[in-house]
């Protein structure tokens, strides 16, 4: 009994200060491992055997399958594995989704994402319309007649001018983002990252984007950009000189024949005997058959 747990009843006037209860009433013969906690078993839980231990390095960690290929989650506690489990499965079920998207069928667009301004046709008004402009305010009358020569409204045309505006702004901070890109190749490195540090230092400070102001920020944040990654460097390959072949025997047909031809030590020593032996039996064929020259 020195190992049971304390029960609620027990518990009672530590959990919830003044007792509301004094004495808890159970039969006489209720057995107290009962009480609360259900009957004792004679069952052994299995052993749950999902995190492995590594003791080498000391890391719990899960082995899953994938494609018959083995991907392990480690960490130094369970929690941090699951975590990783969790991030893992949010993962694959982005790049699920990204392929089923892949995968589906385009359909072709109907309409643009945006609506474009529609012009109506330019007329003159009629002269019953004419005389209506005095009943207007003088300009709702103006309006009027400039919807009609133009074939669009006031808004319409104060709308697409300033879109036509925000493009202009677009194309020069383009354009000089690509001079000031192309002019520092050696120092700035152009990933999206520093970029976005440029561009928030211009907003934080209400700055327009133009080629003196990428140049401040850039001496500004200075060593807040990151360089480029380092490259691997290209070893060149020598390739290695050509095997140079040995010197080959002549062919027996080759062998000068003197007077009476060659003996057959002779031709054994050129056959098989060394290169300087052969050499000196040829050359003395030679000179045999030259006179002794």
């Amino acid at each position: 009994m020195d190992n049971k747990p304390t029960d609620f009843v027990e518990r009672f006037g530590n959990d919830f200060g003044a007792p509301g209860v004094d004495v808890a009433k159970v039969p006489q013969n209720q057995d107290p491992n009962t009480l609360l906690f259900g009957a004792p078993t004679t069952e052994v839980e299995p052993q749950d055997d999902t995190f492995k231990w590594d003791g080498e390095k000391n890391v719990f960690y899960v082995d899953v399958e994938n494609n018959g290929r083995v991907e392990r989650f480690s960490g130094e506690t369970r929690t941090e594995v699951t975590k990783k489990l969790i991030e893992g499965k949010k993962a694959a079920n982005q790049a699920l989704a990204e392929q089923k998207q892949s995968n589906r069928p385009r359909q072709p667009d109907t309409k643009l994402p945006f609506d474009p301004i529609q012009r109506r046709q330019p007329r003159e008004l009629t002269p019953q319309e004419a005389i209506a402009l005095n009943d207007l305010p003088p300009d709702a009358a103006q309006a009027k007649v400039f919807e009609a020569r133009t074939g669009y409204t006031m808004d319409e045309v104060a709308r697409s001018v300033a879109l036509a505006e925000e493009m202009r702004l677009q194309v020069y901070a383009a354009t000089v983002s690509g001079e000031f890109v192309s002019a520092h190749q050696s120092d700035f490195h152009p990933s999206q990252g520093n970029m976005t540090l440029i561009d928030s230092w211009l907003k934080d400070r209400k700055l327009p984007v133009t080629r003196n102001n990428l140049e401040i920020a850039f001496i500004e944040l200075g060593e807040k950009l990151k360089p480029a990654p380092a490259q691997t460097p290209v070893q060149e390959f020598t390739p290695p000189p050509p095997p140079v072949s040995p010197p080959s025997r002549p062919a027996p047909g080759a062998v000068p024949a003197g007077g009476n031809g060659l003996s057959r030590e002779q031709v054994a020593t050129i056959q098989s005997g060394s290169l300087a032996d052969a050499r000196s039996v040829i050359q003395d064929a030679f000179r045999q058959s030259r006179g002794g020259r």
